[in-house]
């Protein structure tokens, strides 16, 4: 009978177990670096931690990568169009910010909940999550993806 018994949200790790970290790091790199890296940091990590939630947080993030190229894609209609002035971009891009910042932090209060479970039950500490970050921070700096991609895909993602 004992064996029948689950918490909710009670994570599941697997073999990348000793690769999670506290879901903090992905949603200040969404912060600091931008949505394409961080969001690909938390479907990293929803994986290694085997989070309960892991279906909701994949569609949170698909909706937040397809929802911010139709708002590029959107905004550069309108301004094709001259219904939006060029001069406004700059305000309307911040509704994109939003949109990135609502799904980041909804995937982070997904993760948070299964981490301090992972974190506690865990048999291997869960390591510090600043060295990924200062390496990620130090590459996106040097590679200046922002100057190689189409000005589309750097508003999406960036």
């Amino acid at each position: 009978m004992a064996a029948d018994y689950a918490l909710p949200d009670e994570p599941k790790p697997g073999t990348l177990a000793q690769f999670a970290l506290n879901p903090m790091w992905p949603m200040f790199t969404l912060m600091l670096i931008g949505s394409g890296a961080a969001w690909l940091w938390f479907v990293f990590n929803s994986i290694a931690q085997g989070s309960p939630f892991r279906r909701q947080e994949m569609l949170w993030i698909g909706g937040g990568v397809l929802l911010s190229f139709a708002y590029v894609f959107g905004l550069f209609a309108l301004v094709n169009s001259g219904t939006v002035p060029k001069i406004a971009i700059p305000y309307f891009l911040i509704g994109l910010t939003v949109v990135k910042l609502v799904v980041g932090y909804r995937v982070y209060l997904y993760q948070v909940r299964s981490f301090e479970l992972f974190q506690y039950y865990s048999s291997t500490p869960v390591k510090n999550g600043a060295l990924p970050f200062m390496v990620l921070w130090f590459v996106a700096g040097r590679l200046k993806l922002h100057e190689q991609l189409p000005v589309l895909v750097t508003l999406a993602l960036g």
